[in-house]
């Protein structure tokens, strides 16, 4: 089953923002640069962040009967194999960003509240959460446009063991 992550209004706003902000302070610095390579060192580097950013953004979450999948716009899917998968858990509010985006093409990368510790998070627009509890590794907090949907499938995916 597959659960689309697209970004709830706010997350467009931020993501408009960014990509209508960056390029105009960009070419301001270009332009009234007097030392040219900084400044478009500058902005390559400031592209090149951009991009992973949307490379790494989630859009979607897979659930079949082997494994959970993440699927980002440009590099390869998250994998969880059934193995690796302890408990579906209620999600925490996002709290403390410790790396990644939080409003850019999403919210995805590492994060922190209280009572969860660390955690891996990917989605897309505020609403329920999931906590994928995992084996070995950093639970990861979900959520899709399709929250009930997600909740039961991650579910089922976990009593079919």
């Amino acid at each position: 089953m597959r659960f689309t992550m697209t970004l709830d209004r706010a997350q467009q706003v931020s993501t408009a923002l960014v990509l209508a902000i960056v390029p105009l302070v960009l070419t301001v610095a270009a332009v009234s640069a007097r030392l040219p390579a900084p400044a478009l060192a500058l902005g390559i580097g400031v592209v090149g962040a951009l991009l992973v950013t949307w490379a790494l953004a989630p859009i979607a979450i897979e659930v079949d009967s082997h494994e959970i999948r993440v699927v980002r716009r440009g590099f390869g899917p998250l994998r969880i194999p059934r193995i690796r998968v302890l408990a579906i858990e209620p999600g925490p509010r996002p709290h403390l960003r410790l790396f990644g985006a939080a409003g850019f093409f999403g919210s995805f990368g590492l994060f922190w509240t209280r009572h969860v510790g660390s955690y891996w998070l990917a989605m897309t627009r505020r609403g329920p959460l999931l906590t994928i509890r995992r084996r070995d590794a950093l639970p990861l907090v979900v959520g899709a446009d399709d929250a009930e949907g997600l909740r039961r499938a991650l579910e089922g995916f976990l009593l079919a063991r």
